[in-house]
């Protein structure tokens, strides 16, 4: 049978903007100061740090992620699943279809967080 995989690419603003509307619609508070960056990891390694007037990245390929919004005085971090619900969120926003029975996970790299969606052929046959 034959497999569908799709990679949706998310730059670090989308994924600041991603989680923003996820706070706003499970009423998760954040601080009410301004964000001065945010900082992607995987096995509590840094993978991203932006700072909002410049970035540094420094990579490796592992797994768990995490995302950090930093703050003036404060910060909020995010779990794999709610950075991956937050993107999801995002793409059904903007109308980029998806199919629901996908397996999907996230991935981190220089420009940002990738989530990779694949369809088995089983998948198939059970939509039609």
């Amino acid at each position: 049978m034959p497999t569908e995989s799709r990679i949706l690419d998310f730059s670090q603003n989308e994924i600041y903007e991603a989680l923003l509307a996820y706070c706003r619609q499970t009423r998760r508070e954040l601080p009410e100061q301004i964000c001065t960056g945010l900082i992607l990891s995987q096995n509590n390694e840094t993978k991203i740090a932006l700072s909002m007037n410049h970035s540094d990245s420094n990579i490796t390929q592992k797994s768990e992620i995490r995302v950090t919004l930093n703050f003036v005085d404060s910060q909020s971090t995010f779990s794999e699943s709610e950075v991956g619900g937050a993107l999801v969120m995002h793409c059904m926003k903007r109308g980029i279809p998806m199919a629901k029975r996908a397996v999907k996970s996230l991935e981190v790299s220089r420009e940002g967080a990738h989530l990779h969606l694949k369809m088995d052929g089983k998948a198939f046959r059970a939509s039609n």
